[in-house]
């Protein structure tokens, strides 16, 4: 009987001994750790918002609950913050990019600037999707869609590698609307403030969640009429508001805006360049989708006007690599659309 009790308890002090081994083991890796988010943005967009509330609530689902912190560095829409992120930050889990979803696809739409393979990248994740708007000002008696296509209508946008968002080649090509364009704004909000000058008359790819959060009056009606959304299909908030897919009715020209329509889909995705271990890009991906389950980032994000509807990392890197297998005909005709066409040097 004395030996039958010496084997539980020897057992017991083995299984102490195991415990006390895994408590003294190795720190996770962002233990003590800064983790950063370069973003593509200014600091005055709502995405910087998104990413600022972001860094607040993610990390206590981190292993090692590093300090998070948020970067602006935009230019060329965004490339200068994937370039930066995809060649130049550390591979080891600690920096990742906040850009919109079209700088990914840039280099299968043949445009020039990015340096990175997009199918290399790693995602985490996406915040929210985007319903891109084509607005114009009531100021100006631009009340339709057919009012772009009868009288010249001045427009602007940050610069020609911007097409995939603003759709302006794609609009002039397939339904003739009269825009005359003005790049060189230096982001989102600088183009509504010229729309307010009276510098511009109109703008295309103006997302419904970027007015909810900067000008609430305007998606009330006050000031702006709402004239297209850049979907095949409506979004249920805008029930009302025409689709781009209802208007263009040829084969060829529709699957080409099912690719350019892709990149409001994936919306601000966020990414961490080549090589970064398989087991860092895993715990950031699933604190990532803890994060959008927390009641209290939901409320955050409510109390600032701020919509959700996220993407998982896994599903981007999905998409993407879908989309890098489009038909060689099929991204002929994209490439023809995005190229970029009349537009003029905003003035400072």
């Amino acid at each position: 009987m004395k030996g039958a009790r010496a084997l539980p308890l020897a057992l017991l002090a083995l299984a102490a001994l195991t415990l006390g081994a895994r408590a003294d083991g190795p720190a996770p890796f962002y233990q003590g750790k800064q983790l950063r988010i370069v973003s593509g943005t200014a600091v005055s967009e709502s995405t910087a918002s998104y990413e600022r509330i972001l860094a607040r609530f993610m990390p206590k689902y981190i292993p090692g609950n590093p300090v998070m912190t948020t970067e602006s560095m935009p230019g060329a829409g965004g490339v200068t913050a994937a370039n930066s992120v995809a060649n130049v930050a550390p591979r080891d889990g600690t920096v990742m990019a906040s850009v919109h979803g079209f700088v990914p696809l840039m280099p299968l739409f043949g445009m020039e600037g990015p340096r990175f393979d997009a199918l290399e990248l790693r995602y985490i994740g996406s915040m929210y999707r985007l319903t891109g708007l084509c607005i114009g000002m009531k100021r100006d008696h631009i009340e339709s869609i057919a009012d772009l296509q009868t009288r010249e209508t001045v427009v602007g946008t940050s610069g020609p590698v911007t097409e995939i968002l603003t759709f302006y080649n794609t609009l002039k090509a397939m339904l003739g609307l009269k825009l005359k364009v003005i790049y060189g704004y230096a982001s989102s909000s600088t183009i509504n403030l010229a729309l307010e000058r009276g510098e511009l008359q109109a703008r295309c790819g103006v997302s419904w969640t970027s007015l909810l959060a900067s000008r609430p009056a305007w998606t009330r009606g006050e000031d702006i009429n709402i004239l297209l959304q850049l979907r095949l299909e409506k979004d249920p908030a805008l029930p009302n508001v025409p689709v781009l897919g209802d208007l263009v009715t040829k084969p060829e020209d529709r699957a080409a805006i099912a690719v350019l329509a892709a990149s409001p889909e994936l919306g601000y995705p966020l990414f961490l360049p080549p090589g970064v271990p398989a087991d860092r890009v895993a715990s950031l991906r699933q604190a990532f989708d803890r994060t959008m389950q927390d009641p209290e980032f939901q409320g955050e994000l409510a109390r600032q006007q701020l919509a959700l509807s996220p993407s998982s990392g896994d599903a981007i890197q999905t998409m993407i690599a879908r989309l890098y297998q489009t038909p060689a005909d099929v991204m002929t005709r994209v490439r023809a659309l995005v190229a970029p066409r009349d537009a003029r040097q905003a003035q400072p």
